[in-house]
């Protein structure tokens, strides 16, 4: 095993420890997505090798990842019929150097609106311009 000393009366540290992050595509949604929309995929930073496992914590039920390629995606849009923030974690198993799991907010953002306009019984005056 390989260790970086600091020199500072601290303890080794492993190579990779400390540098090696879950890193996620998009962090934000928007307000009424549908079940089985891409929120973004997650990857890890650094030099870890193996085969990663993907796994969720996300106490709202909204997300789920797949397993073997870390894509998330909407489980179930309750949570998503408002504009917040949900709270979710992510963890990687299978992979050296082990990589801690990782918290992110879920902004779930305002989606645009529809202006709709019935002119079926509009009158229009002409207009007459000298």
């Amino acid at each position: 095993m390989f260790s970086l000393s600091v020199g500072l009366g601290l303890p080794d540290l492993p190579l990779g420890l400390a540098g090696d992050s879950i890193a996620l595509s998009s962090t934000s949604i928007p307000q009424g997505s549908a079940n089985g929309t891409t929120l973004g995929t997650a990857s890890i930073v650094g030099s870890s090798t193996g085969t990663p496992v993907w796994s969720i914590t996300d106490t709202t039920g909204t997300f789920q990842i797949n397993s073997a390629t870390g894509v998330v995606t909407v489980l179930s849009n309750t949570d998503l019929a408002s504009p917040g923030t949900i709270p979710i974690s992510i963890s990687v198993s299978g992979v050296t150097p082990a990589v801690g799991a990782t918290p992110f907010n879920i902004a779930v953002t305002i989606s645009g609106f529809l202006l709709e306009a019935n002119f079926s019984n509009a009158q229009f005056e002409p207009w007459v311009f000298w």
